[in-house]
């Protein structure tokens, strides 16, 4: 008879132990946001890390000295040659160079790599 108290006793420790446990833990409510179904944009993105390198390097240099007037591209901007890329102000502000400016001059881009 002792026997039968003692297994009945272990097993009900195994069953339950782990039933109070669970039962003993707080239990969290999850909150969940509603919407109204609805027709949207999905915006992707993505997260990288790394280096950006550009294809070619172009050195820009004035034959001419003056102050810019109005720069025609952006950073960025795709150029052909020929292009026009600034303006210089066709008021010369010093004598020493007033000779060597045209008046009104602009700067294009002229590549010595192929087209």
């Amino acid at each position: 008879m002792k026997r039968k108290i003692i297994a009945a006793a272990v097993v009900l420790a195994f069953i339950g132990v782990p039933v109070a446990v669970k039962l003993s833990k707080n239990k969290t409510v999850k909150e969940a946001e509603l919407a109204k179904v609805e027709l949207r944009q999905i915006q992707p993105t993505i997260l990288a890390s790394g280096n950006l390198v550009f294809r070619q390097e172009v050195q820009l240099s004035s034959e001419v000295i003056g102050k810019v007037s109005e720069v025609l591209v952006k950073e960025g901007d795709k150029i052909e040659r020929g292009q026009v890329l600034l303006r210089l102000d066709p008021t010369p502000t010093a004598p020493k160079w007033r000779s060597r400016t045209p008046a009104g001059a602009v700067l294009r881009f002229r590549s010595s790599a192929p087209s």
